[in-house]
């Protein structure tokens, strides 16, 4: 087990489109679907502008966007929002 956490190997089969270590995070965030974890990748993607971490106007635009695709009541997107803005692969 040390073995595989220092080759950052894990036991979790993940779907093909995850193919990044952002996608993986977003589907070992725990939505109850795999499709919501789809749906946020997307959104981010196609909404981000250049240099958006950091700029309070453009994060508040990936922001909406994320929040647009989750479920009514969705109670953790702030702890969404600072694991999309840490991966190097959403900048």
């Amino acid at each position: 087990m040390a073995q595989q956490l220092g080759k950052g190997e894990s036991d979790t089969t993940y779907p093909a489109w995850a193919d990044n270590g952002a996608r993986r995070a977003l589907i070992d965030f725990g939505f109850p679907s795999d499709d919501i974890a789809v749906e946020v990748d997307l959104a981010v993607m196609h909404t981000k502008p250049d240099s958006w971490v950091g700029d309070p106007m453009k994060e508040r635009r990936v922001k909406r966007a994320i929040s647009r695709v989750l479920p009514d009541g969705y109670d953790r997107l702030d702890e969404l929002f600072e694991l999309i803005k840490a991966r190097h692969e959403y900048r």
